[in-house]
């Protein structure tokens, strides 16, 4: 179990046996024997292991040294010190160090794949944390120096706050990115960050509007509802309980997830079962503030972002009943509690008269003629989550840009070393195009 695991110290990591990493499972005739030498190796805390170019990393579901920032420092110095990368350990540290050396050849990659709660945010954030320490020690004036300590310092912001929104509580992983990302970081003749950009693709909307039981929304609903001011929550009309808020709800998984995961449920179970606020929300709730400044957000555009995030969940909020009858004799639906359609239509800007219209009517054209469809109390729902899943997602792009703006691209950089961290692959119980 994660709570009885010994925290593996980086001078066990640097031990000349620990080189043996990259040859590992070179005597492995199958994959029985292959998992056999990855769980023997685990088990003795050494949670990397290399096959030629690519690293494995087994998910330790706890801190562990070998990668938190001493440690390093500690492989940079080996590094400076003339150890060849074939004399480091099986670590991202190398991996982040061959690309950084292969500069000079021309564009390099990284990617990062991975089942759900493998670990590829962490490993992520490591290579990141890896370029940018490596690129620190590139020769350069004190002014060149600063500058590009700025762009370093923005580029490792930018990924935690992106994690605010985009991130997520699942039963496999208290921290679970819930987009894929392209990272491009641009470097400068010398060798130092000289910019950063970011693309994203496939960020699951769907989240916005309904979870898994036993899983959360996006970790900003849950900053934003525990960390907000009591002048802030009045203005955002945002209610005492996050449970109250039909978006933020939060459902215990049946079956118990030993029962769903097996061996390794020991380990996740504990995370994953906890309280549903996991991380201090509201602390998270002054990080991203923080983050937020820090990447070029005025204050009124932070309030503005915050809205939007409110409106979402005031949506979520309005539910629906029969109002009568349609056209051709259909149930038409209509506001339940007309008071939280007139909330969610200020927070929006709308009149509620149109937002009403828009959520329990559709235009059909046929023959020429526009025709006013009344909808049903179940289409209006879905109407209502559609467009709380396109505003979501219309402000993480207008949050990307504005990181994209902050990082300032890539200067006309050629040399570059991107990061790919993939969607994990996961089974869901109810599928759909998303």
């Amino acid at each position: 179990p994660a709570a009885s695991r010994r925290p593996l110290s980086c001078a066990h990591l640097l031990m000349p046996s620990l080189s043996a990493g990259s040859n590992a499972l070179s005597s492995a005739k199958d994959e029985v024997e292959a998992y056999d030498a990855l769980a023997a190796r685990y088990n003795e805390d050494e949670i990397y292991t290399s096959i030629g170019p690519v690293l494995l990393a087994v998910n330790p579901y706890a801190p562990v040294a070998a990668c938190d920032q001493r440690c390093l420092a500690e492989l940079a110095a080996l590094n400076a010190g003339g150890a060849a990368v074939s004399d480091l350990p099986a670590h991202i540290f190398r991996v982040a160090l061959e690309a950084y050396d292969g500069l000079v050849d021309g564009p390099q990659a990284i990617l990062v794949s991975g089942e759900s709660g493998a670990g590829k945010t962490e490993t992520t954030k490591l290579a990141l944390s890896s370029l940018v320490r490596l690129a620190a020690s590139a020769a350069m004036s004190s002014a060149a120096a600063a500058a590009a300590g700025i762009i370093a310092g923005r580029v490792l912001e930018a990924g935690l706050l992106l994690e605010a929104f985009g991130n997520a509580r699942t039963v496999r992983n208290s921290n679970s990115s819930r987009f894929g990302k392209w990272q491009t970081l641009h470097f400068s003749a010398s060798g130092r960050v000289a910019g950063c950009s970011i693309a994203h693709f496939l960020l699951e909307t769907s989240r916005v509007s309904s979870h898994p039981a036993g899983e959360r929304n996006y970790h900003i609903f849950y900053q934003l509802l525990g960390g907000a001011s009591a002048k802030q929550r009045a203005a955002w009309r945002l209610k005492p309980q996050a449970e109250a808020h039909a978006y933020a709800r939060w459902t215990p998984a049946e079956p118990p997830l030993k029962q769903q995961r097996g061996a390794m449920a020991k380990e996740a179970t504990p995370q994953a079962e906890a309280y549903v606020g996991g991380k201090d929300d509201a602390a998270g709730w002054v990080e991203t503030c923080s983050r937020l400044t820090a990447l070029g957000f005025s204050d009124a555009q932070r309030e503005a972002a915050f809205t939007v995030l409110a409106a979402v969940l005031a949506l979520g909020d309005v539910s629906f009943k029969e109002g009568g009858r349609g056209r051709g004799g259909s149930d038409a639906a209509a506001p339940a509690e007309p008071a939280a359609a007139d909330g969610a239509a200020s927070l929006l800007g709308v009149r509620s008269s149109a937002l009403v219209l828009a959520l329990t009517t559709r235009r059909v054209v046929a023959g020429g003629e526009a025709v006013t469809v009344h909808l049903d109390t179940a289409a209006a729902a879905a109407a209502r989550d559609d467009l709380a899943r396109r505003v979501y997602s219309a402000l993480w792009s207008h949050v990307l840009g504005r990181v994209n703006e902050a990082l300032g691209g890539g200067g006309g950089e050629a040399r570059t070393i991107g990061l790919l961290d993939v969607f994990g692959f996961e089974l869901f119980e109810r599928n759909g195009f998303e």
